[in-house]
Protein backbone atom coordinates (compact mmCIF):
# COMPACT_ATOMS: atom_id res chain seq x y z
CA UNK A 1 0.00 0.00 0.00
CA UNK A 2 1.41 3.38 -1.28
CA UNK A 3 0.71 6.96 0.00
CA UNK A 4 -1.38 8.95 -2.56
CA UNK A 5 0.68 12.13 -3.81
CA UNK A 6 -1.95 14.69 -1.93
CA UNK A 7 -2.44 13.07 1.12
CA UNK A 8 -0.19 14.06 3.92
CA UNK A 9 -0.14 13.47 7.69
CA UNK A 10 0.93 15.01 10.53
CA UNK A 11 2.04 13.86 14.27
CA UNK A 12 2.16 16.44 17.56
CA UNK A 13 3.95 14.89 20.83
CA UNK A 14 5.69 16.19 23.60
CA UNK A 15 7.94 13.12 23.75
CA UNK A 16 11.73 14.36 25.03
CA UNK A 17 15.12 12.73 24.70
CA UNK A 18 15.83 9.51 23.58
CA UNK A 19 12.12 8.46 23.68
CA UNK A 20 11.67 11.42 21.10
CA UNK A 21 14.19 10.38 18.54
CA UNK A 22 13.47 6.71 18.50
CA UNK A 23 10.06 7.64 17.99
CA UNK A 24 10.58 10.02 15.25
CA UNK A 25 12.87 7.77 13.65
CA UNK A 26 10.51 4.84 14.06
CA UNK A 27 8.16 7.50 12.06
CA UNK A 28 10.31 7.81 9.23
CA UNK A 29 10.93 4.47 8.36
CA UNK A 30 7.41 3.51 8.36
CA UNK A 31 6.09 6.13 6.08
CA UNK A 32 9.33 6.31 4.00
CA UNK A 33 8.66 2.10 3.23
CA UNK A 34 4.88 3.43 2.16
CA UNK A 35 5.92 6.59 -0.25
CA UNK A 36 8.73 8.26 -1.94
CA UNK A 37 6.99 11.00 -3.12
CA UNK A 38 6.66 12.34 0.59
CA UNK A 39 8.96 14.51 2.37
CA UNK A 40 9.44 13.71 6.41
CA UNK A 41 9.26 17.34 8.05
CA UNK A 42 9.53 17.89 11.73
CA UNK A 43 10.38 20.84 13.57
CA UNK A 44 9.98 21.94 17.34
CA UNK A 45 7.41 24.14 19.00
CA UNK A 46 6.50 25.15 22.03
CA UNK A 47 7.87 22.40 23.72
CA UNK A 48 6.54 19.84 20.90
CA UNK A 49 7.71 17.33 18.58
CA UNK A 50 5.89 18.21 15.10
CA UNK A 51 6.39 16.07 12.42
CA UNK A 52 4.54 16.03 8.66
CA UNK A 53 4.50 13.60 6.25
CA UNK A 54 4.19 16.07 3.46
CA UNK A 55 2.44 15.62 -0.25
CA UNK A 56 5.40 17.66 -2.35
CA UNK A 57 2.45 18.64 -4.77
CA UNK A 58 -0.31 19.68 -1.66
CA UNK A 59 1.68 20.10 1.32
CA UNK A 60 -0.37 20.73 4.66
CA UNK A 61 2.03 23.36 6.38
CA UNK A 62 0.87 26.75 5.59
CA UNK A 63 1.51 30.36 7.61
CA UNK A 64 -1.17 32.88 8.54
CA UNK A 65 0.64 35.91 10.48
CA UNK A 66 3.54 34.00 10.04
CA UNK A 67 2.36 31.48 12.39
CA UNK A 68 2.61 27.38 10.99
CA UNK A 69 -1.10 25.75 10.22
CA UNK A 70 -1.14 22.38 10.10
CA UNK A 71 -3.84 21.03 7.68
CA UNK A 72 -5.34 18.67 6.88
CA UNK A 73 -8.06 18.46 3.78
CA UNK A 74 -10.37 21.48 2.87
CA UNK A 75 -11.65 24.48 4.63
CA UNK A 76 -12.73 28.12 3.18
CA UNK A 77 -10.04 30.08 3.86
CA UNK A 78 -12.28 32.90 5.23
CA UNK A 79 -13.58 30.22 7.74
CA UNK A 80 -9.51 29.07 8.59
CA UNK A 81 -8.84 32.81 9.50
CA UNK A 82 -12.21 32.60 11.83
CA UNK A 83 -11.07 29.40 14.00
CA UNK A 84 -7.28 31.24 13.89
CA UNK A 85 -8.24 33.92 15.66
CA UNK A 86 -10.55 32.08 17.32
CA UNK A 87 -13.96 33.70 16.31
CA UNK A 88 -17.10 31.99 16.76
CA UNK A 89 -18.50 30.89 13.62
CA UNK A 90 -21.03 28.32 12.97
CA UNK A 91 -20.68 28.69 9.51
CA UNK A 92 -16.88 26.91 8.79
CA UNK A 93 -17.10 25.16 5.57
CA UNK A 94 -14.89 22.41 4.83
CA UNK A 95 -13.71 18.71 5.37
CA UNK A 96 -10.24 19.25 7.42
CA UNK A 97 -7.93 18.26 10.71
CA UNK A 98 -6.27 21.31 11.76
CA UNK A 99 -3.22 21.97 14.24
CA UNK A 100 -1.97 25.22 14.79
CA UNK A 101 -0.32 27.59 17.67
CA UNK A 102 -1.27 30.56 20.29
CA UNK A 103 -0.69 31.86 23.39
CA UNK A 104 -3.36 29.33 24.75
CA UNK A 105 -1.03 25.84 23.93
CA UNK A 106 -1.14 23.65 20.77
CA UNK A 107 -4.99 23.44 19.19
CA UNK A 108 -6.45 21.07 16.73
CA UNK A 109 -9.90 21.21 14.94
CA UNK A 110 -12.11 19.32 13.46
CA UNK A 111 -15.08 19.94 11.19
CA UNK A 112 -18.69 19.71 11.73
CA UNK A 113 -18.50 16.04 10.92
CA UNK A 114 -15.00 15.20 12.24
CA UNK A 115 -14.63 13.67 8.67
CA UNK A 116 -10.92 13.62 8.64
CA UNK A 117 -10.59 12.31 12.73
CA UNK A 118 -8.11 13.22 15.00
CA UNK A 119 -7.10 10.97 17.63
CA UNK A 120 -4.81 11.23 20.68
CA UNK A 121 -2.98 8.94 23.41
CA UNK A 122 -2.40 10.85 26.56
CA UNK A 123 -0.56 9.66 29.99
CA UNK A 124 0.32 11.53 32.79
CA UNK A 125 3.31 12.43 31.14
CA UNK A 126 3.24 12.49 27.60
CA UNK A 127 0.63 12.49 24.72
CA UNK A 128 0.28 11.59 20.81
CA UNK A 129 -1.84 13.18 18.49
CA UNK A 130 -2.59 12.57 14.96
CA UNK A 131 -4.49 12.53 11.52
CA UNK A 132 -3.26 9.28 11.22
CA UNK A 133 -4.21 6.22 14.33
CA UNK A 134 -0.85 3.93 12.98
CA UNK A 135 1.28 6.98 14.13
CA UNK A 136 0.13 6.05 18.11
CA UNK A 137 0.78 2.33 17.04
CA UNK A 138 4.32 3.19 16.00
CA UNK A 139 5.12 4.43 19.88
CA UNK A 140 6.48 1.30 21.66
CA UNK A 141 4.74 2.17 24.62
CA UNK A 142 1.99 1.82 23.44
CA UNK A 143 -0.14 -1.37 23.81
CA UNK A 144 -3.00 -2.50 21.67
CA UNK A 145 -5.88 -3.11 24.07
CA UNK A 146 -9.79 -3.86 21.75
CA UNK A 147 -12.88 -1.72 23.55
CA UNK A 148 -14.74 -4.35 23.86
CA UNK A 149 -17.91 -2.24 24.35
CA UNK A 150 -17.06 -0.12 21.49
CA UNK A 151 -16.85 -3.37 18.82
CA UNK A 152 -20.67 -4.45 20.59
CA UNK A 153 -21.74 -0.66 20.00
CA UNK A 154 -20.26 -1.25 16.29
CA UNK A 155 -21.73 -4.74 15.84
CA UNK A 156 -25.40 -3.90 17.45
CA UNK A 157 -26.12 -0.92 15.37
CA UNK A 158 -29.05 -1.30 12.90
CA UNK A 159 -27.57 1.99 11.40
CA UNK A 160 -23.59 1.61 10.70
CA UNK A 161 -22.32 2.68 14.42
CA UNK A 162 -19.45 4.50 13.70
CA UNK A 163 -16.54 5.95 15.94
CA UNK A 164 -18.57 9.63 15.83
CA UNK A 165 -21.07 7.62 17.65
CA UNK A 166 -19.33 6.16 20.00
CA UNK A 167 -19.67 7.65 23.81
CA UNK A 168 -17.07 9.57 25.83
CA UNK A 169 -15.00 10.04 22.84
CA UNK A 170 -14.04 6.65 22.65
CA UNK A 171 -12.67 4.68 19.56
CA UNK A 172 -12.20 0.72 19.38
CA UNK A 173 -9.13 0.72 21.19
CA UNK A 174 -8.99 1.31 25.24
CA UNK A 175 -6.41 4.26 25.22
CA UNK A 176 -6.65 6.09 22.24
CA UNK A 177 -9.58 8.87 22.03
CA UNK A 178 -11.14 10.80 19.26
CA UNK A 179 -11.28 14.96 19.16
CA UNK A 180 -15.54 15.04 19.09
CA UNK A 181 -16.83 16.64 15.79
CA UNK A 182 -16.79 20.55 15.60
CA UNK A 183 -14.51 20.69 18.38
CA UNK A 184 -11.40 22.11 19.40
CA UNK A 185 -8.71 20.41 21.77
CA UNK A 186 -6.12 22.46 23.10
CA UNK A 187 -3.28 21.58 25.01
CA UNK A 188 -0.92 23.46 27.69
CA UNK A 189 1.32 22.35 30.12
CA UNK A 190 -0.18 18.41 29.96
CA UNK A 191 -3.15 19.64 30.06
CA UNK A 192 -6.15 18.87 27.64
CA UNK A 193 -9.40 20.88 27.03
CA UNK A 194 -12.03 20.67 24.64
CA UNK A 195 -14.70 22.86 23.48
CA UNK A 196 -17.63 22.83 20.82
CA UNK A 197 -16.59 25.57 18.20
CA UNK A 198 -19.00 24.70 15.47
CA UNK A 199 -22.54 24.47 17.13
CA UNK A 200 -24.80 24.56 14.03
CA UNK A 201 -28.24 26.05 14.61
CA UNK A 202 -30.19 24.55 12.09
CA UNK A 203 -33.57 26.51 11.07
CA UNK A 204 -36.61 25.03 12.61
CA UNK A 205 -39.48 28.07 12.35
CA UNK A 206 -41.52 27.03 9.73
CA UNK A 207 -42.44 30.72 8.69
CA UNK A 208 -39.04 31.11 7.57
CA UNK A 209 -39.11 28.21 4.47
CA UNK A 210 -38.57 28.53 1.58
CA UNK A 211 -41.86 28.85 -0.73
CA UNK A 212 -41.29 28.18 -4.28
CA UNK A 213 -37.97 27.21 -6.58
CA UNK A 214 -36.62 24.80 -4.63
CA UNK A 215 -35.05 22.10 -7.73
CA UNK A 216 -33.42 25.47 -8.78
CA UNK A 217 -32.35 26.38 -5.31
CA UNK A 218 -31.44 22.96 -3.97
CA UNK A 219 -29.30 22.55 -7.74
CA UNK A 220 -27.35 25.83 -6.98
CA UNK A 221 -26.38 24.88 -3.86
CA UNK A 222 -25.38 21.06 -4.33
CA UNK A 223 -23.76 22.32 -7.56
CA UNK A 224 -21.53 25.04 -5.25
CA UNK A 225 -21.10 22.11 -2.88
CA UNK A 226 -19.66 20.02 -5.51
CA UNK A 227 -17.08 22.02 -7.12
CA UNK A 228 -15.78 23.23 -3.90
CA UNK A 229 -14.69 19.75 -3.38
CA UNK A 230 -13.49 18.94 -7.02
CA UNK A 231 -11.68 22.02 -7.45
CA UNK A 232 -8.71 20.82 -5.91
CA UNK A 233 -7.72 18.58 -9.83
CA UNK A 234 -8.70 14.56 -10.41
CA UNK A 235 -11.05 13.02 -8.66
CA UNK A 236 -12.68 9.67 -7.93
CA UNK A 237 -16.40 9.57 -7.84
CA UNK A 238 -17.50 7.05 -6.08
CA UNK A 239 -20.06 5.79 -8.46
CA UNK A 240 -22.80 2.96 -7.33
CA UNK A 241 -25.27 3.87 -10.48
CA UNK A 242 -28.09 5.60 -7.78
CA UNK A 243 -29.40 8.84 -7.75
CA UNK A 244 -26.80 10.64 -4.72
CA UNK A 245 -23.53 9.69 -6.70
CA UNK A 246 -25.01 10.26 -9.66
CA UNK A 247 -25.84 13.67 -8.57
CA UNK A 248 -22.10 14.33 -7.99
CA UNK A 249 -21.53 12.72 -11.67
CA UNK A 250 -23.94 14.74 -13.09
CA UNK A 251 -22.28 18.37 -11.96
CA UNK A 252 -18.61 17.57 -12.73
CA UNK A 253 -20.42 16.35 -16.29
CA UNK A 254 -22.71 19.86 -16.59
CA UNK A 255 -19.02 22.01 -15.51
CA UNK A 256 -16.32 19.87 -16.82
CA UNK A 257 -14.73 19.20 -14.29
CA UNK A 258 -11.47 16.44 -14.14
CA UNK A 259 -13.19 13.14 -12.96
CA UNK A 260 -12.94 9.37 -13.24
CA UNK A 261 -15.63 6.91 -11.65
CA UNK A 262 -14.95 4.11 -9.26
CA UNK A 263 -17.50 1.23 -8.37
CA UNK A 264 -17.01 -1.40 -5.51
CA UNK A 265 -20.28 -4.52 -5.95
CA UNK A 266 -20.57 -7.72 -5.34
CA UNK A 267 -21.33 -10.23 -8.18
CA UNK A 268 -23.73 -12.28 -5.86
CA UNK A 269 -27.12 -10.54 -6.66
CA UNK A 270 -28.34 -11.53 -2.75
CA UNK A 271 -25.45 -8.71 -1.81
CA UNK A 272 -26.04 -5.73 -4.08
CA UNK A 273 -27.56 -3.20 -2.15
CA UNK A 274 -27.79 -0.08 -3.84
CA UNK A 275 -25.49 -0.93 -6.22
CA UNK A 276 -26.20 -1.64 -9.75
CA UNK A 277 -23.04 -2.71 -12.14
CA UNK A 278 -25.57 -2.66 -15.30
CA UNK A 279 -26.33 1.40 -14.37
CA UNK A 280 -22.46 1.35 -14.23
CA UNK A 281 -21.74 0.20 -17.12
CA UNK A 282 -24.52 1.67 -19.57
CA UNK A 283 -23.52 4.86 -17.76
CA UNK A 284 -20.02 4.88 -18.66
CA UNK A 285 -20.26 4.03 -22.29
CA UNK A 286 -21.81 7.18 -22.74
CA UNK A 287 -19.10 9.27 -20.66
CA UNK A 288 -15.90 10.78 -22.72
CA UNK A 289 -14.21 9.38 -19.22
CA UNK A 290 -12.80 6.13 -17.92
CA UNK A 291 -14.94 3.85 -15.32
CA UNK A 292 -14.02 0.96 -13.30
CA UNK A 293 -15.79 -1.53 -10.83
CA UNK A 294 -13.95 -3.76 -8.07
CA UNK A 295 -15.45 -7.03 -7.19
CA UNK A 296 -15.48 -7.66 -2.93
CA UNK A 297 -16.84 -11.17 -3.59
CA UNK A 298 -13.76 -12.35 -2.23
CA UNK A 299 -13.13 -10.15 0.53
CA UNK A 300 -13.37 -10.52 4.10
CA UNK A 301 -15.10 -14.05 4.38
CA UNK A 302 -15.92 -15.55 7.65
CA UNK A 303 -16.71 -19.12 8.19
CA UNK A 304 -20.27 -19.97 10.61
CA UNK A 305 -21.39 -23.51 9.31
CA UNK A 306 -24.27 -22.45 11.93
CA UNK A 307 -26.32 -19.94 10.09
CA UNK A 308 -27.65 -21.26 7.01
CA UNK A 309 -25.27 -23.94 6.43
CA UNK A 310 -23.10 -21.38 4.41
CA UNK A 311 -19.30 -21.57 5.64
CA UNK A 312 -18.45 -18.27 3.38
CA UNK A 313 -20.75 -15.58 4.44
CA UNK A 314 -19.55 -12.20 4.46
CA UNK A 315 -18.96 -10.38 7.33
CA UNK A 316 -19.63 -6.96 6.36
CA UNK A 317 -22.86 -7.50 5.19
CA UNK A 318 -24.23 -6.52 1.84
CA UNK A 319 -23.05 -2.44 1.50
CA UNK A 320 -19.69 -2.82 -0.14
CA UNK A 321 -18.83 0.33 1.65
CA UNK A 322 -18.99 -0.78 4.60
CA UNK A 323 -16.29 -3.80 4.05
CA UNK A 324 -13.12 -2.14 5.06
CA UNK A 325 -10.79 -4.01 2.96
CA UNK A 326 -12.58 -3.52 -0.14
CA UNK A 327 -12.62 0.01 0.54
CA UNK A 328 -8.38 -0.82 0.91
CA UNK A 329 -8.68 -2.18 -2.58
CA UNK A 330 -10.31 0.95 -4.29
CA UNK A 331 -8.21 3.45 -2.57
CA UNK A 332 -5.09 1.77 -3.21
CA UNK A 333 -6.86 1.58 -7.25
CA UNK A 334 -7.43 5.67 -6.96
CA UNK A 335 -4.02 5.92 -5.56
CA UNK A 336 -2.46 4.53 -8.48
CA UNK A 337 -4.79 6.00 -10.67
CA UNK A 338 -3.62 9.36 -10.06
CA UNK A 339 -7.02 10.91 -8.38
CA UNK A 340 -5.66 13.74 -5.97
CA UNK A 341 -9.47 12.48 -3.96
CA UNK A 342 -12.31 10.48 -3.73
CA UNK A 343 -15.58 12.10 -3.85
CA UNK A 344 -18.90 10.25 -2.38
CA UNK A 345 -22.48 10.23 -2.73
CA UNK A 346 -22.95 9.56 0.89
CA UNK A 347 -26.08 10.38 3.18
CA UNK A 348 -27.89 11.67 -0.44
CA UNK A 349 -30.59 9.55 0.93
CA UNK A 350 -31.30 11.28 3.71
CA UNK A 351 -30.78 14.92 2.24
CA UNK A 352 -32.93 13.46 -0.74
CA UNK A 353 -35.97 12.31 0.80
CA UNK A 354 -35.33 8.26 0.59
CA UNK A 355 -38.01 6.74 3.04
CA UNK A 356 -40.12 10.08 3.89
CA UNK A 357 -43.55 8.50 3.03
CA UNK A 358 -44.80 8.01 6.82
CA UNK A 359 -42.98 11.11 7.82
CA UNK A 360 -44.31 13.78 5.75
CA UNK A 361 -48.02 13.93 6.85
CA UNK A 362 -47.56 16.61 9.48
CA UNK A 363 -45.63 19.17 6.70
CA UNK A 364 -49.46 18.02 4.47
CA UNK A 365 -51.22 19.26 7.16
CA UNK A 366 -49.08 22.24 8.15
CA UNK A 367 -49.29 23.49 4.16
CA UNK A 368 -53.33 23.17 4.30
CA UNK A 369 -53.09 19.97 2.33
CA UNK A 370 -55.05 17.66 4.80
CA UNK A 371 -56.61 15.90 2.25
CA UNK A 372 -53.31 15.49 0.60
CA UNK A 373 -52.19 13.85 4.21
CA UNK A 374 -55.18 11.69 4.80
CA UNK A 375 -55.01 10.03 0.93
CA UNK A 376 -50.99 9.48 1.89
CA UNK A 377 -52.11 7.66 5.44
CA UNK A 378 -54.40 5.23 3.47
CA UNK A 379 -51.74 4.65 0.98
CA UNK A 380 -49.16 3.54 3.85
CA UNK A 381 -52.19 1.37 5.19
CA UNK A 382 -52.30 0.10 1.68
CA UNK A 383 -48.86 -1.11 1.45
CA UNK A 384 -48.54 -2.72 5.13
CA UNK A 385 -52.03 -4.50 3.75
CA UNK A 386 -54.14 -3.20 6.98
CA UNK A 387 -57.63 -2.52 5.91
CA UNK A 388 -60.04 -0.55 7.82
CA UNK A 389 -62.00 -3.15 9.59
CA UNK A 390 -58.42 -4.06 12.00
CA UNK A 391 -57.72 -2.23 14.74
CA UNK A 392 -53.89 -1.35 13.90
CA UNK A 393 -55.57 1.13 10.98
CA UNK A 394 -57.70 3.22 14.30
CA UNK A 395 -53.80 2.85 16.09
CA UNK A 396 -51.96 4.40 12.83
CA UNK A 397 -54.76 6.69 12.36
CA UNK A 398 -53.69 8.24 15.61
CA UNK A 399 -49.61 7.76 15.55
CA UNK A 400 -49.56 8.64 12.20
CA UNK A 401 -52.60 11.12 11.23
CA UNK A 402 -54.38 12.83 14.22
CA UNK A 403 -51.50 13.30 16.77
CA UNK A 404 -49.66 15.28 13.80
CA UNK A 405 -51.99 18.18 14.29
CA UNK A 406 -50.14 18.80 18.09
CA UNK A 407 -46.82 19.33 17.58
CA UNK A 408 -46.33 17.45 21.50
CA UNK A 409 -48.25 14.45 20.67
CA UNK A 410 -46.22 14.51 17.51
CA UNK A 411 -42.90 14.63 18.89
CA UNK A 412 -44.36 11.50 20.64
CA UNK A 413 -45.82 9.50 17.89
CA UNK A 414 -42.54 10.20 15.83
CA UNK A 415 -39.98 8.23 18.17
CA UNK A 416 -42.39 5.52 19.12
CA UNK A 417 -43.14 5.01 14.99
CA UNK A 418 -40.15 5.72 13.64
CA UNK A 419 -37.67 3.59 15.78
CA UNK A 420 -39.33 0.12 16.47
CA UNK A 421 -37.70 -2.72 15.16
CA UNK A 422 -40.04 -4.31 13.32
CA UNK A 423 -38.87 -5.38 9.90
CA UNK A 424 -35.88 -7.24 11.19
CA UNK A 425 -35.98 -8.83 14.91
CA UNK A 426 -31.61 -9.27 15.44
CA UNK A 427 -30.31 -11.29 17.78
CA UNK A 428 -30.04 -11.05 21.60
CA UNK A 429 -26.33 -10.85 21.85
CA UNK A 430 -26.25 -8.03 19.66
CA UNK A 431 -26.13 -5.26 21.90
CA UNK A 432 -28.66 -1.93 20.49
CA UNK A 433 -27.62 1.15 20.84
CA UNK A 434 -30.21 3.94 19.91
CA UNK A 435 -28.45 7.26 21.38
CA UNK A 436 -31.41 9.44 19.37
CA UNK A 437 -33.16 10.67 22.88
CA UNK A 438 -30.10 12.19 24.16
CA UNK A 439 -29.41 13.94 20.88
CA UNK A 440 -29.98 17.82 20.81
CA UNK A 441 -32.07 17.30 18.45
CA UNK A 442 -34.88 16.41 20.88
CA UNK A 443 -34.67 19.55 23.28
CA UNK A 444 -36.90 22.22 23.53
CA UNK A 445 -35.40 24.35 20.77
CA UNK A 446 -36.41 21.95 18.17
CA UNK A 447 -39.91 20.96 19.60
CA UNK A 448 -41.72 22.11 16.50
CA UNK A 449 -39.44 20.36 13.91
CA UNK A 450 -41.71 18.77 11.54
CA UNK A 451 -40.99 15.13 11.60
CA UNK A 452 -39.21 14.72 8.06
CA UNK A 453 -36.71 17.10 9.30
CA UNK A 454 -35.90 15.47 12.48
CA UNK A 455 -35.63 12.18 10.03
CA UNK A 456 -33.17 13.84 8.78
CA UNK A 457 -31.09 15.22 11.32
CA UNK A 458 -31.15 11.55 13.19
CA UNK A 459 -29.25 10.28 10.51
CA UNK A 460 -26.86 12.94 9.52
CA UNK A 461 -25.86 13.52 13.24
CA UNK A 462 -23.22 12.81 14.16
CA UNK A 463 -22.76 10.48 10.83
CA UNK A 464 -19.74 8.12 10.74
CA UNK A 465 -20.20 5.75 8.05
CA UNK A 466 -16.70 6.41 5.93
CA UNK A 467 -15.24 8.43 8.34
CA UNK A 468 -13.50 5.79 10.68
CA UNK A 469 -9.78 5.34 8.94
CA UNK A 470 -11.12 3.84 6.53
CA UNK A 471 -9.24 5.94 3.55
CA UNK A 472 -5.95 6.26 5.21
CA UNK A 473 -4.23 6.89 2.00
CA UNK A 474 -6.45 9.15 -0.23
CA UNK A 475 -8.97 11.92 1.15
CA UNK A 476 -12.43 10.95 0.50
CA UNK A 477 -15.27 14.10 0.33
CA UNK A 478 -19.05 14.34 0.67
CA UNK A 479 -20.48 17.27 -0.96
CA UNK A 480 -24.17 16.23 0.84
CA UNK A 481 -22.65 16.49 4.25
CA UNK A 482 -21.78 20.38 3.35
CA UNK A 483 -22.99 22.34 6.23
CA UNK A 484 -24.45 24.44 3.33
CA UNK A 485 -26.69 22.56 1.63
CA UNK A 486 -28.17 20.59 5.06
CA UNK A 487 -29.14 24.14 5.81
CA UNK A 488 -30.95 24.85 2.86
CA UNK A 489 -32.70 21.60 2.49
CA UNK A 490 -33.68 22.09 6.22
CA UNK A 491 -35.65 25.01 5.23
CA UNK A 492 -37.54 23.21 1.95
CA UNK A 493 -41.14 21.40 3.73
CA UNK A 494 -40.46 17.61 3.57
CA UNK A 495 -43.25 16.58 1.41
CA UNK A 496 -41.31 19.14 -1.67
CA UNK A 497 -39.10 15.93 -1.84
CA UNK A 498 -41.46 13.27 -3.21
CA UNK A 499 -43.93 12.82 -5.89
CA UNK A 500 -46.65 12.14 -3.64
CA UNK A 501 -49.08 10.30 -6.54
CA UNK A 502 -46.28 7.87 -7.16
CA UNK A 503 -45.63 6.94 -3.66
CA UNK A 504 -48.15 3.99 -3.41
CA UNK A 505 -45.43 2.46 -6.82
CA UNK A 506 -42.72 2.19 -3.94
CA UNK A 507 -40.64 4.88 -1.87
CA UNK A 508 -37.73 4.89 -4.23
CA UNK A 509 -39.73 5.74 -7.22
CA UNK A 510 -41.56 8.85 -5.10
CA UNK A 511 -38.27 10.06 -3.47
CA UNK A 512 -35.12 12.24 -4.50
CA UNK A 513 -37.63 14.82 -6.61
CA UNK A 514 -35.21 17.25 -6.25
CA UNK A 515 -32.39 15.84 -7.69
CA UNK A 516 -34.24 13.89 -10.40
CA UNK A 517 -35.44 16.87 -11.44
CA UNK A 518 -32.37 18.68 -11.56
CA UNK A 519 -30.44 15.98 -13.44
CA UNK A 520 -32.88 14.22 -15.59
CA UNK A 521 -31.91 16.06 -18.75
CA UNK A 522 -27.65 15.19 -17.93
CA UNK A 523 -28.29 11.72 -17.07
CA UNK A 524 -31.70 10.37 -18.21
CA UNK A 525 -30.35 6.94 -17.42
CA UNK A 526 -30.64 7.36 -13.76
CA UNK A 527 -33.04 10.29 -12.80
CA UNK A 528 -35.66 9.17 -15.11
CA UNK A 529 -35.46 5.30 -15.07
CA UNK A 530 -33.57 3.64 -12.40
CA UNK A 531 -37.16 2.89 -10.14
CA UNK A 532 -36.28 0.91 -7.73
CA UNK A 533 -33.22 -0.58 -5.79
CA UNK A 534 -31.93 -3.73 -4.65
CA UNK A 535 -33.95 -4.45 -1.00
CA UNK A 536 -31.96 -5.84 2.05
CA UNK A 537 -35.08 -8.06 2.88
CA UNK A 538 -33.44 -10.95 1.26
CA UNK A 539 -30.26 -10.36 2.96
CA UNK A 540 -32.11 -9.91 6.24
CA UNK A 541 -33.45 -13.35 6.02
CA UNK A 542 -30.74 -15.15 4.89
CA UNK A 543 -28.56 -13.95 8.37
CA UNK A 544 -31.13 -12.96 10.90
Amino acid sequence: MSLNKNKSFWIVTNLINNNADLYIRNLKIFYENLSDSHDFIHFKEQNNYCIAISSKIRPPINHINNKKIILDGWIKEDCLNSIIADKKNNEIYGEFALSYSNNDGFNFVTDFYSSIPIYYFHTNKNYIITNDIRAIFIYEDFTVNINLESVLYHLGGDIAIGENELPNNNTFFTDIKKIPKGSKLTIKNNKLSTKEIIDYNFETDSSRFIKKDFINQFKDKFKESTIDRMNNGLTAIHFSGGLDSGSVLATAMEKNLDYFCVNISFKDNDLIYSQDSMIVNKVSKHLDKPSYILWADNTLRFQNNLIDNDPLLYIDGPEPRSNSLACLQVDQLINELGAVQAITGESGDVILGEQFDEVILDSLIKHDSIKSAFELFNVINEKRKISRYNIKYYINLYNIFLSKFNSKLAKRTYIKTQWQDEEVKVPEYICQSKGFLANKLYSDEYRNMLDGHRFMLDFLWPKARYFDSLSLNSSTTHPFLDLRLINLVLKIPPHEHLYLKSIKYGSYLSSKRLARESFKQTLPEIFKFKKKKHPMKVWQRKYY
